[in-house]
């Protein structure tokens, strides 16, 4: 596979840089009128998540500190053991604590169904406020040094940054 050997092993660097992007992704958004919002990802992707949670140890965050929430279609209600010791056993964490049932539309283009549907998963850091807004500040900064633009609104990706190559914080390596 030329994609093993051409992506390599990611640096620090490089992990935060992908932690940042699948957050600014896939995690919850801080708003003018919540600005109190502490980091919140979901996703349905175990390799998604596990990248995740490796960026969260890379922020110093320790599994003490995460809390596990499980997201099940109401018409898989029945195999919620099933999907909460899969999710427990694929993510090797101690407890998924609260699952959640969504009302399914009889109808769907859902594309994970049968056996490659497991819910989805929330990962709720817990007193992340400000890492969250730090964040959002990453996320700022990759818009706007690479060609986006300051209001929120990402533009074409024009520009070529030619400053100093920045490290993550001292503190997440």
């Amino acid at each position: 596979m030329n994609g093993l050997k051409e992506t390599g092993l990611l640096s620090n660097r490089e992990l935060w840089l992908v932690g940042i992007s699948l957050y600014w992704g896939e995690g919850s958004k801080q708003h003018e009128h919540s600005p109190s919002t502490g980091i919140v990802f979901s996703n349905s992707d175990p390799t998604m998540l596990k990248i995740f949670l490796r960026w969260l140890t890379l922020m110093n965050i320790r599994k003490d500190e995460l809390k596990f929430e499980l997201y099940i279609h109401q018409d898989r209600r029945r195999e919620t053991k099933f999907f909460k010791k899969w999710w427990e056993s694929t993510l090797r964490v101690e407890e998924i604590t609260s699952i959640y049932f969504k009302k399914g539309k009889r109808h769907t283009n859902r594309h994970a169904v049968g056996d490659l549907y497991h819910g989805l998963v929330r990962i709720k850091v817990k007193n992340s406020t400000s890492l969250n807004r730090k964040v959002h500040g990453w996320i700022h900064g990759i818009s706007v040094n690479n060609g986006g633009s300051s209001n929120g609104r990402t533009a074409p990706f024009e520009g070529v940054y030619e400053g100093p190559t920045p490290s993550p914080p001292a503190n997440v390596c």
